[in-house]
């Protein structure tokens, strides 16, 4: 408790930052974890040189690693300044090629430039429900759900979060999910920028199940704004077998945020391990 409201009481200004101030205060922390801090710095580099297809440089490499973290404190700024007052949605600008329908739809997007504007851009859409890990401090835990959830949408945890997904379909409400972190043989096995990994299937289950079109979104930061591109749907095939479909249907999704973290490195969440099997 003591640990949440020091962390209110030292954050609290940030929600009356400019936008702006907010982006060049996220950038000017994320070098300095990038420079003070060597595990973080290796450990980010070290994703990168992974990713054999990724096609940056190698003297690229720190440079995108820093940028990385930068993104990554941006995302986390904004955040809080958004988590109860404003309209982050403002600063967003929507490409939509999805055709519109958004009933009984399951969104997908990954940890891209800031990804929690993903659920916020769908809770002002279309009633949506999403699932969302639990924080093990509570008092944490409450404020970062009340923020996701502060225009509409829903959030379960996993434990019965693809029940809820599927009654919402069910319902014709929209699901919304963030499909590119997976712990080692769960999903299907797929392979991202050139290495073998796991990849999540739960969008492509619910699809096959429900005859549910997903529409992948991705984001840039362009600017100090953001460009939200939805592409267009990716059909379930019920005639064909459930295996076939879902891993069709995974590479199918896994292939387009490849291309979209590969047209812009830094703003993909590279401290992250993906590469786990």
């Amino acid at each position: 408790m003591i640990a949440f409201y020091i962390f209110r009481i030292l954050t609290y200004p940030i929600q009356w930052l400019p936008h702006r101030f907010v982006h060049y205060l996220g950038c000017f922390l994320g070098s300095v974890c990038f420079y003070l801090s060597p595990k973080l710095r290796k450990k980010t580099i070290k994703h990168i040189k992974l990713a054999t297809t990724l096609g940056v440089d190698e003297k690229q490499i720190p440079k995108v690693a820093r940028k990385s973290l930068e993104n990554l404190l941006i995302t986390c700024l904004e955040f809080i300044k958004y988590a109860s007052r404003g309209d982050p949605l403002s600063k967003v600008k929507l490409i939509d090629e999805s055709g519109g329908n958004y009933e009984g739809a399951i969104f997908v997007c990954s940890h891209e430039a800031n990804w929690e504007m993903f659920f916020w851009q769908g809770s002002k859409l279309m009633p949506i429900v999403g699932i969302s890990k639990p924080f093990k401090n509570p008092y944490f835990d409450t404020f970062i759900h009340k923020a996701r959830q502060r225009l509409g949408g829903k959030l379960y945890p996993p434990n019965n979060g693809l029940k809820e997904c599927l009654r919402a379909l069910r319902q014709k409400k929209a699901v919304g999910l963030l499909m590119d972190h997976s712990k080692p043989g769960q999903g299907i096995e797929t392979e991202f920028f050139g290495r073998k990994i796991y990849s999540n299937s739960a969008h492509a289950l619910l699809s096959y199940k429900t005859n549910a079109p997903i529409i992948p979104a991705t984001l840039s930061r362009k600017n100090h704004l953001y460009e939200m591109r939805f592409y267009p749907p990716i059909l379930p095939n019920q005639d064909q077998p459930l295996q076939e479909e879902v891993e069709r249907i995974v590479l199918e999704t896994e292939k387009i945020f490849e291309n979209s973290i590969r047209s812009e490195p830094s703003k993909w969440l590279w401290v992250y391990n993906r590469f786990r099997v």
